[in-house]
């Protein structure tokens, strides 16, 4: 199922930790809502803005999977308001000025932008809390 046109329903529920680990990634039709709202307002615009492939690293995580992979207790992930996202290309500076660019200039409402890093990977997440009356606010400002 195609929820935006250039991003799917798979790619963005898709676990291979949960799969290897047997961890249930089981989700609702308020999550796929919820995803499909995501990709409508702010992955999709951005992927057009930024004119090439992206890979989502994470979308929705269920609680379990969630907790197994010592994300926040506050995540959106578990309710489907949250992707990370990386360059196809390997380039995150460029990614991640394409990233400020967009905010600055033609993002729709979100309650979290954020750098992350990890010792092998970084990232930029983008986080939504509701799904009425977001505030588009940066918690974490992307540097490049």
């Amino acid at each position: 199922m195609q929820l935006s046109e250039h991003f799917s329903l798979k790619e963005l529920t898709y676990s291979q930790y949960a799969v290897d680990n047997n961890i249930d990634n089981r989700f609702d039709a308020q999550v796929v809502d919820n995803l499909f709202e995501l990709c409508t307002n702010w992955l999709e615009p951005f992927r057009q803005f930024y004119g090439k492939p992206i890979r989502i690293t994470s979308g929705f995580r269920s609680e379990a999977l969630n907790e197994a992979l010592n994300g926040s207790s506050t995540s959106v992930h578990p309710l489907g308001l949250a992707a990370d996202m990386q360059p196809t290309d390997g380039n995150f500076k460029v990614f991640t000025q394409a990233v400020k660019d967009f905010i600055e200039k033609e993002s729709g409402p979100f309650d979290q932008c954020l750098l992350e890093k990890s010792s092998t990977s970084q990232w930029v997440h983008i986080g939504f809390k509701n799904r009425k009356g977001q505030q588009r606010g940066i918690l974490k400002s992307l540097k490049v």
